[in-house]
């Protein structure tokens, strides 16, 4: 939680994915009041969030012997995911915004799970249906420009589905995901021949 003279101005919430050294932006939320305000040299309130989060983020990958995390990934509700115009309009505002923040979109397609527990071994698995959420995937590249390769993605898909949902690396989703990424791939190899 932001504070600005003891009152409440947003929330961001984050996460390292360890094993892909990847982080996870999983809210950034500032109250209308606050978002104009300029701060230590920062355009915004936000802008400067996000610097103390990657800054905070490379203190917990050197805590854990890694180098600093290659990027910082945020999934968005596409604006196809709902029929509702209001509902449009603020998620395609909302992927304006992390654009503007300086996220790239990523070419993959990717759903959000609806989880159940597997009562056999506890293990999550997506629930195959209509309630897995189309996510635009997009990533704030934190060493250089980077280069979106079919390699990239899939450290994306791990640490957000495998990692962070706790997803078998065999679920629906998953697959799903990854099998988009090669079409990506075989397309740049056919644009080669």
């Amino acid at each position: 939680v932001v504070t600005y003279h003891d009152d409440p101005a947003g929330l961001v919430s984050f996460k390292l994915a360890l094993r892909q050294n990847l982080g996870i932006c999983l809210s950034i939320g500032i109250r209308p009041a606050y978002r104009s305000i300029v701060w230590q040299g920062y355009r915004r309130l936000s802008d400067f969030l996000i610097q103390k989060m990657i800054g905070q983020l490379e203190i917990d990958a050197a805590s854990h012997g890694n180098p600093s995390p290659f990027g910082l990934v945020v999934e968005v509700e596409t604006p196809s995911g709902t029929t509702d115009p209001v509902l449009k309009k603020s998620r395609l505002h909302l992927s304006e915004r992390y654009q503007e923040y300086g996220f790239l979109p990523l070419p993959v397609t990717y759903h959000e799970p609806a989880c159940v527990r597997n009562p056999d071994n506890g293990q999550l698995l997506s629930q195959a249906t209509e309630d897995a959420e189309p996510m635009q995937l997009l990533m704030l590249f934190l060493q250089g420009q980077g280069c979106i390769s079919p390699d990239l993605l899939n450290r994306v898909v791990d640490a957000l589905l495998v990692e962070h949902y706790g997803l078998p690396e065999d679920d629906l989703l998953v697959r799903q995901a990854r099998e988009s990424i090669k079409r990506i791939g075989d397309d740049k190899n056919d644009s080669n021949h």
